[in-house]
């Protein structure tokens, strides 16, 4: 993929906010899958520079897109763990609401 070695020559030559402004510019143009993949691709950089609020944007539209993507939900829980945002206890409230509308029942493994 074109952008992902974009993104990978910027991290190397050392220009991560770059690196990671590609993946995010391309993240909320994208829709479903190939979003939730350049998240995964970006998450390790977005977590060596602390950027929560763009974490945080990218997770909240990929929430509202299919709100019963549970790698999304993963996603959305590690990060309230990790910083206690009430923003993300928001979305996490909604997220469950979804999920009850559904009926949905989680059958353990």
């Amino acid at each position: 993929m074109e952008l992902e070695r974009s993104s990978d020559f910027y991290w190397r030559m050392g220009m991560r906010a770059s690196s990671i402004a590609d993946l995010q510019d391309s993240m909320l143009k994208g829709k479903g899958r190939i979003s939730l993949y350049l998240w995964s691709q970006s998450r390790r950089a977005r977590g060596e520079l602390n950027r929560v609020a763009s974490a945080i944007a990218v997770l909240k539209k990929l929430g509202a897109e299919d709100p019963l993507n549970t790698e999304v939900f993963h996603e959305l829980a590690r990060l309230y763990v990790r910083t206690m945002t009430p923003l993300l206890y928001r979305i996490l409230r909604v997220t469950l609401a979804a999920v009850r509308k559904t009926g949905h029942r989680h059958q353990g493994t």
